[in-house]
């Protein structure tokens, strides 16, 4: 992938606070053939034939918010190997959760403490959340990072150097016995 260069959101969904409610919200994002396209150039993929996202966002206690999705896509990577395309169909569940900035702080926070925190809890200001940062994120994170046809394989062929050799106890021996 191609670090991005100037990039643009393609996923655009920020929704108020307002818009939640006790129930909550449920909808299903369907990206637009410009939103795929701009993915298709910024992670440098072959075909992206489908994107799908079916996320529900809940109230919960203290001013947080719990967001758990699916994303469902159909697109082709390069392959390491050949440059080839290379399918991938991807089936990743997400979740996390908003906070207010202020509890961005252990003694009022102690559950940030757990390892996991980092990776689950995004801190939010204002009056909106950017659930499309938070599934793009998801989304770039679940792509192959090294994708390959299951056919494809790397074989070294060439001179193995000393340096790539693995080391020999018993050469250090030998040297010994020669003295």
């Amino acid at each position: 992938m191609n670090p991005p260069s100037e990039f643009t959101q393609p996923i655009d969904l920020v929704i108020p606070i307002s818009e939640i409610g006790e129930g909550g919200i449920k909808r299903t994002l369907v990206l637009t053939q410009d939103q795929k396209s701009v993915l298709l150039k910024e992670l440098d993929l072959f075909a992206f034939e489908s994107f799908q996202c079916e996320w529900q966002l809940k109230s919960l206690p203290r001013k947080r918010f719990h967001l758990k999705g699916l994303i469902t896509a159909d697109l082709s990577q390069k392959s390491v190997l050949s440059l080839e395309p290379v399918v991938t169909n991807l089936n990743e569940t997400f979740e996390t959760e908003f906070w207010p900035v202020e509890q961005n702080n252990p003694d009022i926070s102690p559950e940030l403490d757990l390892e996991y925190a980092d990776e689950i809890i995004e801190f939010y200001e204002g009056k909106s959340f950017d659930i499309g940062q938070v599934i793009y994120e998801h989304f770039v994170v679940s792509l192959e990072q090294f994708p390959k046809s299951e056919d494809e394989s790397f074989e070294w062929e060439g001179e193995q150097s000393d340096d790539d050799a693995p080391p020999n106890p018993f050469a250090v021996l030998k040297k010994l016995k020669d003295q």
